[in-house]
């Protein structure tokens, strides 16, 4: 947080419509550290419920993620890699991405139903994306505090016919932070409508908010 005034822990949604499509993103930092799964599924679900778009829409349902035709959630969701720092680095050493996926708090919390219900994530075909010392892409958090490797930022989104994951992926060239970024490329099939009725669409249906 700010000065342990303003909590950092929170999201952002923007919302709008292609032709006669609606699409929302939305992107979230979830509650840090290793045994707060169930805190961050908690963040999931505030946001869910509370994010205050397409309630313009006549019955508008009650979550936000089932107002729109396309929805895509992103950001550093915290979610971790059970297990010790002497395992994963065995893991990591061994090249055994299998195990450590079966073992990703977030894939088993899906699998569950307790979190992201409907949701759909690529395959986690790249390297866990933190804690690295900054200016690395392989040497993870060698500080007193050995943080877990693990796959904490991430890109989910709704399945629908009309939208097609192309790429996931992170990008060990940008090592500014001790996060590597993460990153998702999708085609979105769009219901266009004519130029006349586009011009007669309220600006306002395209809207931004955040809840903290």
């Amino acid at each position: 947080g700010l000065g342990n005034y303003l909590g950092n822990k929170g999201g952002v949604g923007v919302s709008m419509h292609m032709g006669r499509t609606s699409l929302l993103f939305v992107t979230a930092h979830f509650a840090a550290h290793q045994n707060q799964v169930s805190q961050r599924n908690k963040d999931f679900h505030r946001i869910n419920q509370n994010l205050p778009l397409g309630l313009a829409v006549p019955n508008a349902r009650d979550l936000v993620c089932d107002r729109y035709d396309c929805v895509f959630w992103s950001g550093d969701l915290n979610y971790r890699i059970n297990g010790n720092r002497k395992m994963l680095d065995h893991l990591l050493c061994e090249s055994m991405a299998e195990v450590m996926r079966n073992n990703d708090q977030l894939t088993q919390e899906i699998a569950q139903g307790r979190v992201f219900n409907g949701f759909r994530e690529g395959p986690l075909c790249f390297q866990p994306t933190y804690k690295l010392d900054v200016g690395s892409c392989s040497q993870y958090d060698s500080s007193k505090k050995a943080r877990i490797p693990s796959w904490t930022d991430r890109v989910l989104y709704r399945p629908r016919s009309n939208v097609q994951l192309l790429v996931y992926s992170c990008d060990p060239d940008t090592r500014t932070s001790d996060h590597l970024p993460v990153f998702a490329a999708f085609e979105v099939g769009c219901d266009l409508i004519g130029p006349t009725e586009i011009q007669t669409i309220d600006e306002s249906q395209s809207r931004a908010c955040v809840i903290s």
